[in-house]
């Protein structure tokens, strides 16, 4: 008698373990709200958006940029294009991570800048040639002012 109630009680208490487990699994699926920053391809809007899934996030940041319901979005790393079309994707992102929210006609581009000077016409999706020449010779005419500047400092090492 004493055996059969020890494996009734082993029995009671593996049960209790195997629900244990179940809701700390469960638990542990529950994806985990996050701060994502979103902003648009000219990145001229930028806002914090809580979400706890890539679908949730689309819409609300669709909604924040004043795009259709019915558009198609997707979005990008905005530092360098990468696509987030994955929910594990989207889960192994830090907080703050900045994304780009784009509809399927638009297409990342850089944001490319020589200590300061935007040298990428935001509009059209081209580098002209003129942008181009004055953004380097700005950088130029910096970097030789800086150099002149650290020579000619008294506290020159």
């Amino acid at each position: 008698m004493a055996g059969m109630t020890k494996e009734l009680h082993s029995a009671e208490v593996l049960k209790k373990d195997e629900r244990l487990a179940e809701n700390i699994e469960a638990e542990a699926e529950k994806p985990i709200p996050k701060s994502i920053i979103v902003t648009d391809r000219f990145r001229t809007a930028e806002n914090i958006i809580i979400s706890s899934n890539i679908v949730d996030f689309l819409d609300k940041g669709r909604l924040f940029l004043g795009l259709s319901d019915h558009e198609e979005v997707y979005a990008v790393l905005e530092d360098d294009g990468t696509e987030v079309d994955e929910e594990e994707y989207f889960q192994l992102l830090p907080d703050e991570t900045l994304l780009m929210i784009l509809s399927s006609q638009q297409i990342w581009s850089p944001n490319i800048s020589l200590q300061g000077s935007c040298i990428f016409d935001s509009t059209s999706n081209l580098f002209t040639s003129g942008q181009l020449a004055a953004a380097l010779m700005e950088h130029i005419k910096r970097v030789t002012l800086e150099t002149q500047e650290e020579d000619s400092s008294p506290c020159k090492k």
